[in-house]
C-alpha cells in the first residue's frame, strides 16, 4: 500500500486519510488546558464523526486559581506579589516554573474561570461546570486590579496624555 514516502503522499486517494491522522494525532498533542483544567480523555464524537474532548477541573489546580483570586481581592495583591507568595508557598506551574506575574494578571483576568467558555468566533455561553469561581468573586477581582492599577504619568510627544 502507498501510504507516504518521506512525508509525501503517493496516491491521491489516501491523502484524505493522512489528513484525518494528522488531525487525530493533533488532537492528542499540542493543545494545552488552561491553568486549573485538564482535557477529559474519554472518547466522545460529535455528529460528523470527529473526536471531541472537553474541559474539566483539576482540583488541585482549582484551588491555586482560587487563591490567586482571593489573594487579589482579600489582600489587594497585584500579580508580583501573588507571584512572590505562590513561590513562597512552593507553587509552581504544571511545567515546574514559578508563575509570572504577567501570566497571573492575564488567568484573573480570563472569563473561563467563571464559566463563561469562548471557542473562536462562536458566541460566549455559560457552562457552571467549567466555574471555578463565582461571578461576583470574579468582578471583585477585576475591580481590585483596577484599583491596584496606579494612573500611568507619561505623555505622548504632542502633549496629549496617556489618559
Amino acid at each position: 500500500m502507498r501510504k507516504l514516502l518521506l512525508g509525501v503522499v503517493v496516491d491521491p486517494a489516501d491523502k484524505q486519510e493522512v489528513v484525518v491522522m494528522r488531525g487525530e494525532e493533533s488532537n492528542k498533542k499540542g493543545r494545552m488546558a488552561p491553568y486549573g483544567y485538564v482535557y477529559d480523555d474519554k472518547e466522545k464524537r460529535d455528529a460528523t464523526g470527529r473526536t471531541l474532548r472537553g474541559l474539566v477541573i483539576h482540583k488541585k489546580e482549582a484551588m491555586v486559581v482560587c487563591k490567586m483570586f482571593e489573594l487579589c481581592i482579600e489582600y489587594k495583591f497585584g500579580g508580583r506579589r501573588i507571584a512572590d507568595y505562590l513561590a513562597a508557598k512552593g507553587y509552581v506551574t504544571r511545567n515546574g516554573h514559578l508563575f509570572n506575574y504577567s501570566t497571573i494578571l492575564r488567568m484573573l483576568s480570563n472569563q473561563l474561570y467563571m464559566g463563561i467558555v469562548r471557542r473562536g468566533k462562536a458566541a460566549p455561553y455559560y457552562n457552571s461546570g467549567l466555574a471555578i469561581v463565582s461571578e461576583s468573586t470574579f468582578e471583585k477581582a477585576q475591580e481590585a486590579k483596577r484599583k491596584n492599577t496606579s494612573p500611568s504619568n507619561w505623555s505622548y510627544a504632542d502633549g496629549a496624555s496617556s489618559s
